[in-house]
């Protein structure tokens, strides 16, 4: 009967969400200065990118705060990769 509960309990743990994406926690939406600080950049050229990417448009907090989900912050290290690794202009 215990080995029931027990199974119960472990399904109802959260689990972290299956994208691919590795970052060290299982939460789903980050503000600018986590971003930047996963990817490696400045808070500032997050905000540039935003301007000139349509792919990239972070959701707005009640407070007006920048709130990037995990697919967002993919598609970050995605035009990372394009702008400094392979050397793509914008």
């Amino acid at each position: 009967m215990a080995a029931k509960r027990n199974s119960k309990r472990r399904s109802r743990r959260k689990k972290a969400p299956q994208d691919g994406l590795e970052l060290g926690t299982d939460k789903l939406y980050f503000k600018i200065g986590e971003v930047a600080e996963i990817v490696g950049v400045e808070p500032y050229v997050l905000r540039y990118w935003e301007t000139e990417f349509r792919a990239l448009r972070p959701q707005k907090s009640r407070s007006k705060q920048r709130v990037y989900r995990r697919k967002d912050v993919e598609t970050v290290l995605k035009i990372k990769h394009l702008l400094y690794e392979r050397r793509f202009t914008i």
